[in-house]
């Protein structure tokens, strides 16, 4: 019998883990098994429980747990069995999986790069050495890109990863390059991939087992964006659907109409830019960084910044042809440069992370939040425990905290829903679509997914580590 097993990505009982978080979905037929995505949490809820202490450190322009320190030594007396360093890392900043030592044989598929989607393949593919793991050829590069950032950033904060170079190295041999309108066959398992929009490189999986079907929505857009193709089109064609695994990052009622999202976005900034004031858009490195630029750009205003990881990856854009050569000239290359910016006006600059929890967008808040000429946006979901969230909550003149820095908010905070996510409606519309005889909610925060779940009907939040018979 099949069994859906979410390891990451959903509804935990204890509080422990988000549901936003940690994507790990598990179809399992025996010893054999599919995992669709293999994330990491970038920050646990209960960091502020009393008796609970969590160090956090910026990786990828995100503030994630400090693993523990673990010396060499203790490396070579017990082995590099990866089951073993599973137990030593500090588990909870990732997926539960302890469930893979009843697996034999495994196939990794990663749905698109983000962190928390990918953040811990490395260690899974390592529990594994014969797995087969499929990806896009984009989700490979900024993958690689995040793999290699995030193990640079460990070794400087002189902390264990829960994966190693070598680990990174026995993956690329066993990746298979996958596109969408592609199959593949692993086992008992026929996969299906699709576009899923959402971000460069993104798909969905349709897995075929059993005589029973599974659709895999990963994080999904429907309508085009400037960087990516939408979903819709994708969604046509797929046949019968009996379980469908879905994203409910949205779940509430329909946003505004996404070109009037960005014609209102264009026109605050060029008004911000009239008044000599500076406008910051704390965004991603991947995915809404490339997207507003595009915006930007597609609108007429071209003298916009880009900062910190955001240039890496829309170097990667560039590569597929998303940005012409002359979006180089954009990016802030040195410290030189990024302390004229800060100092002087007129400027826009893009800048990770999309929540304030850490990397350059901290810096030119801290400096230019007290001035009310200048403007402060945000344009991706905000945690309700990061610094984004509280911050779009602040009123005027309140004294807020950076690192060692206290200012008074004095610019305007604004928020632009220009996500690379489904909203309820649109969830409706899929569900509709395919008309599923099952639907399991994944990827969202608990009361967002029981709201939806109660109006969908035939739809459950999926529970962390709960074996579901198919």
């Amino acid at each position: 019998m099949m069994q859906l097993i979410a390891l990451g990505g959903a509804l935990d009982p204890s509080g422990e883990k988000p549901g936003i978080g940690g994507s790990a979905y598990l179809l399992k037929i025996g010893k054999t098994a599919v995992l669709i995505d293999a994330g990491a949490y970038p920050k646990l809820p209960n960091e502020n429980v009393e008796g609970v202490h969590l160090e956090y450190v910026e990786v990828e322009a995100l503030a994630l747990p400090k693993l523990p320190e673990i010396t060499l030594s203790r490396y070579l007396l017990e082995g590099d069995d990866p089951f073993l360093r599973l137990e030593l890392i500090k588990e909870r900043a990732i997926p539960n999986y302890d469930i893979l030592k009843d697996v034999d044989k495994l196939c990794i598929v990663a749905t698109h790069g983000h962190f928390d989607h990918i953040g811990s393949l490395p260690l899974a593919a390592s529990l594994f050495s014969n797995a087969e793991i499929l990806m896009t050829k984009p989700t490979f590069a900024i993958s690689s890109w995040s793999w290699n950032d995030s193990l640079h950033r460990a070794r400087v904060t002189r902390r264990i990863s829960p994966y190693q170079r070598k680990d990174i190295t026995l993956l690329r041999k066993n990746i298979r390059f996958v596109s969408p309108g592609g199959r593949y066959t692993f086992g008992e398992f026929e996969l299906e991939f699709s576009h899923a929009g959402h971000i460069l490189g993104a798909i969905s999986v349709k897995v075929k087992a059993e005589n029973k079907t599974v659709f895999f929505s990963g994080d999904i857009t429907l309508g085009s964006q400037h960087t990516v193709p939408g979903a819709t089109a994708s969604l046509t064609g797929l046949g019968k659907i009996d379980y469908l695994v879905m994203e409910s990052t949205y779940p509430g009622t329909r946003r505004e109409e996404r070109v009037d999202t960005e014609m209102r976005l264009a026109s605050d900034v060029r008004k911000c830019l009239q008044n000599k004031g500076n406008f910051l858009l704390a965004l991603p490195a991947i995915g809404r960084s490339q997207e507003v630029a595009a915006i930007l750009r597609d609108n007429g205003i071209q003298n916009i910044r880009i900062d910190g990881s955001a240039t890496h990856v829309t170097e990667i854009y560039r590569e597929y042809g998303i940005f012409a050569k002359d979006i180089r000239a954009t990016f802030i290359n040195d410290e030189t440069e990024r302390r004229e910016i800060l100092r002087g006006e007129s400027a826009v600059v893009i800048a990770p992370s999309g929540m304030l929890n850490g990397g350059q967008a901290v810096r030119y808040t801290a400096a230019w939040l007290n001035n009310p000429a200048n403007v402060i946006a945000f344009a991706s979901y905000q945690d309700p425990c990061q610094p984004g969230s509280k911050l779009l909550n602040a009123r005027p003149g309140q004294m807020v905290r950076f690192g060692d820095t206290t200012v008074k908010v004095g610019a305007a905070i604004k928020n632009y829903n220009l996500s690379g996510h489904v909203d309820g409606y649109e969830i409706g519309q899929i569900c509709e679509n395919l008309d599923p005889g099952t639907i399991f909610l994944v990827h969202g925060e608990a009361n967002g997914m029981h709201d939806l779940a109660s109006w969908l009907g035939d739809a459950l939040p999926a529970i962390l580590n709960t074996p579901y018979d198919l």
